[in-house]
């Protein structure tokens, strides 16, 4: 029978930062995760900016398609007209034909602007992930309420740029390459 027995001492292992290198390392790492949050906010600006436009677009679309609706009424009434018309004797047949062709342009217009509006909402919806809230008031087709954005002052200081979120991140990743170098050099 034989019996072993073995103790044994783990120490941390330090490593002393004499040139640096580990100081260099920590600030590339720092500067990594500000770039991170900057593009998180870029992302999430861009998001927002997608949201607007989208909803914009549904906006556009509602009053297009009201408009193309006003147009299918309009020329059915200009149809039954022409045919009076033409059941008189005052018209023609090529009136007629005319008006009927214009009629299924109309529909055929009013098909395209259903379409590209649920292919709007569809863009809104896949924009907020997940389907449209209920209590999201309906689109009015009134553009009028949009009010385009204001022009940028003349003279607006160029420091403004460097609020942007990717150009912040941009600085951030140079400050990161930079500290790298230097831990690289020590």
């Amino acid at each position: 029978i034989a019996s072993s027995y073995q103790a044994g001492l783990q120490l941390p292992a330090y490593e002393l930062d004499l040139f640096g290198r580990l100081r260099g390392l920590s600030s590339a790492a720092a500067a990594q995760v500000l770039a991170a949050e900057s593009n998180q906010q870029a992302v999430r600006t861009a998001l927002i900016a997608s949201v607007a436009n989208a909803e914009i677009a549904l906006q556009a679309d509602e009053a297009l398609l009201k408009l193309t609706r006003d147009t299918v009424a309009t020329r059915e009434q200009s149809v039954s007209l022409t045919q009076q018309r033409f059941d008189g004797g005052i018209a023609g047949e090529l009136d007629l034909r005319s008006a009927e062709s214009s009629l299924q342009a109309a529909r055929a217009a009013l098909a395209q602007t259903q379409r590209q509006r649920a292919l709007d909402e569809n863009a809104l919806a896949l924009l907020i992930g997940g389907p449209l809230p209920a209590d999201l008031p309906a689109p009015t087709g009134n553009l009028v309420d949009f009010e385009p954005l204001a022009e940028l002052p003349a003279g607006l200081p160029s420091d403004v740029l460097t609020r942007r979120p990717d150009i912040r991140q941009a600085e951030f990743q140079l400050g990161a390459a930079d500290a790298n170098i230097d831990a690289a050099r020590a």
